[in-house]
């Protein structure tokens, strides 16, 4: 997939390179995996690519032809040319059985040169937009695989700054519209007064950005621009509508950016109140559900809606055993038998259970306001973990062994 022919459209007009990787006579891909770094050449340009686990080599059907270049996984990359003209896109085209989940994104040195993409099918290919701080002759741009998946490259595409085609995609009036297009599908989305009602940045770097209109709301995950919590935005912006089980997202496109966007400081977000019956239809919106909070085999549920600490929010993060992994505290069992409101943002999830798609509904915790249940008055006092750590009176953790005054479960005893 590393195979390269120069073709230029014309003396006067549109420079473009068009690399073939298909054509093993030109690239001489390994036919077994290889570690190590290697070179290809066409004799005018070359690629470098560095793929330790599981390596690189050439990917052929079953008749034994060229499909290209396989290589991965996370970390692998393949260095491009110093073009000796400005670069403001790339489009690389796969296979029909490629990994739909390959992630991969062009960097200059440690810095993000272009849109990230995922998938590396043929059917749609992927098409990277090069920053303007990167677009300059003689950059040297790196594409790096940043997730678990192989990736396959047929053909690469190189169009000169200025002569790029113009991208023309289809227009979503409102959220709601955005939601009702076929998952991949690439679109400009007008938003009208949409506010951002929550959002969680992982640990792992993702970010999940939950955006309402009057029409309905999304999950905007990885897309980039930086929204805040309680912000206003009104404008357009192209995005890639998917479904991530049974939950829409908007995601990252090439041509995403924040140029057409009027981003402003508003009000705090207010919750929807909503029943439990009503939560399909409020799936990454902000709600208040009243209810008793009840526990069924260390779940919490408010009627048949299951709740949970989704986001981490510390105020109901539990306490685990650092030598057994128990859990010694989950903050939400103060509030069981308890009435009163659950705040959070609705999550879908689709599971299949005997050949059937199922979809839950959940809700991801932000605030509880229900009055805390006196432990006392419980019927069956809570078991005690017979593993908890062990403090002494200084509050510092101690094992089994030691003499004296120590607590334990919430408890002052004499260990002799």
């Amino acid at each position: 997939m590393l195979f390269a022919m120069a073709m230029f459209c014309g003396t006067t007009f549109a420079q473009e390179v068009t690399f073939d990787f298909t054509n093993q006579e030109t690239w001489n891909f390994p036919a077994d995996y290889v570690t190590t770094e290697a070179t290809y050449t066409d004799g005018t340009y070359s690629f470098k690519v560095n793929a330790p686990d599981p390596g690189h080599k050439v990917r052929t059907n079953k008749s034994g032809e060229s499909m290209g270049l396989i290589y991965g996984k996370n970390g692998s990359t393949i260095t491009f040319p110093k073009f000796d003209f400005a670069v403001e896109r790339i489009d690389i085209m796969g296979n029909s059985d490629a990994s739909g989940k390959v992630v991969t994104t062009f960097y200059v040195g440690e810095e993000e040169a272009s849109n990230t993409c995922t998938g590396a099918k043929a059917e749609d290919g992927n098409t990277y937009i090069i920053k303007d701080a990167f677009q300059k002759a003689g950059t040297q741009l790196v594409l790096k695989t940043t997730s678990a998946d192989n990736n396959q490259i047929s053909s690469i595409k190189i169009y000169k700054k200025g002569d790029a085609p113009v991208i023309e995609l289809p227009k979503a009036e409102n959220i709601a519209a955005f939601m009702a297009l076929d998952p991949k599908t690439k679109a400009t989305l007008t938003l009208t007064d949409a506010q951002v009602v929550y959002r969680w940045d992982t640990d792992q770097g993702n970010s999940q950005t939950f955006v309402r209109d009057a029409s309905g709301a999304i999950q905007f995950y990885n897309e980039g621009l930086d929204l805040k919590v309680n912000q206003i935005v009104n404008g357009t912006v192209d995005l890639t509508f998917d479904i991530f089980k049974g939950t829409p997202e908007a995601c990252e496109a090439p041509t995403t950016n924040a140029d057409n966007l009027t981003i402003t400081d508003g009000e705090e977000a207010e919750p929807v109140e909503i029943s439990t019956s009503d939560v399909a239809d409020y799936v990454n919106d902000l709600v208040a559900i009243e209810g008793e909070l009840e526990e069924i085999d260390g779940s919490y549920f408010i009627d048949d809606v299951q709740v949970y600490n989704k986001f981490h929010v510390d105020a109901y993060e539990v306490e685990k055993d650092e030598e057994t992994g128990e859990i010694i505290n989950n903050p939400l069992d103060k509030y069981v038998g308890g009435e009163g409101k659950i705040i959070g943002i609705v999550s879908a999830f689709t599971k299949t259970v005997d050949e059937n798609t199922v979809t839950t509904y959940e809700i991801a915790i932000i605030d509880v306001q229900i009055e805390a249940v006196n432990a006392i008055s419980s019927i069956e006092a809570k078991k005690e973990n017979k593993n908890a750590a062990m403090y002494n009176a200084a509050g510092q953790r101690v094992n089994k062994n030691f003499k004296g005054m120590v607590i334990m479960n919430g408890k002052k005893f004499m260990n002799k």
